[in-house]
């Protein structure tokens, strides 16, 4: 037998085997630990100001599922970033985030080239997709993660896995999307990707710390206490 039909067994042995213990061998799950909600969690990141946040129609918010969510600008100087996070509190709702792929081609959006990406923060790696997103003379550098409690993902077939062995571990269910947006100002593509990491590295741990209950570690504890 091959080495790639033994990985493939071995990964599918796994995914069966955590899904018997989500069926019969489960904790119950623990609500998540926040106490804030997500507009009112972030003022600051870093040297970053928000903006006001926006609030999106009633229809939005159900169509998407969310329990809560942020939808908010930051600025430092003459630089823009836009966050956008939607947060799910019960496992039921794991398959809710809408993927940038379908999302911004509905809407009229050309999406470029994808690459993944994979960041060391002071709260541990974090796995994304970055692209780029053009309309009309607008374009985008777009960073964005499905988040499955503490860890991150690239993509929803990861953080469904992510789900269950947080569900088996921790008896925590809650989830999100997070999205990075950034303007691409002249036409430098490199300049806007280099904000949104930069943005990245600095939110997360803060992020994290929200989801988890845990006081961030290193210089972004400087940021303002994340705890939910």
């Amino acid at each position: 037998m091959g080495s790639g039909i033994v990985k493939r067994v071995a990964i599918l042995a796994l995914c069966l085997g955590l899904t018997v213990l989500a069926v019969q061998g489960l904790p119950g799950e623990r609500p998540a630990t926040r106490h804030r909600p997500l507009a009112a969690a972030f003022p600051r990141i870093g040297d970053w100001s928000a903006g006001d946040p926006l609030a999106f129609e009633e229809s939005i918010v159900e169509a998407l599922e969310l329990d809560d969510y942020l939808h908010c600008a930051y600025g430092r100087g003459d630089q823009r970033v836009w966050l956008y996070v939607g947060y799910y509190v019960s496992g039921e709702s794991i398959g809710a985030s809408h993927s940038p792929l379908v999302c911004y081609p509905g809407q009229g959006w050309r999406i470029g080239p994808r690459q993944r990406l994979s960041l060391e923060t002071s709260s541990g790696p974090l796995h994304a997709m970055v692209m780029s997103a053009a309309k009309d003379d607008y374009e985008d550098v777009v960073l964005y993660w499905f988040q499955a409690y503490d860890r991150t993902a690239p993509g929803t077939f990861r953080q469904k896995l992510q789900a269950m062995w947080a569900r088996v571990a921790f008896g925590r269910a809650d989830s999100a999307f997070v999205r990075i947006s950034v303007p691409v100002v002249r036409g430098d593509r490199e300049a806007a990707r280099r904000t949104a990491t930069a943005f990245t590295k600095t939110f997360y741990p803060l992020f994290h710390a929200y989801v988890t209950g845990d006081r961030p570690q290193g210089p972004v504890a400087a940021s303002g206490d994340a705890r939910s």
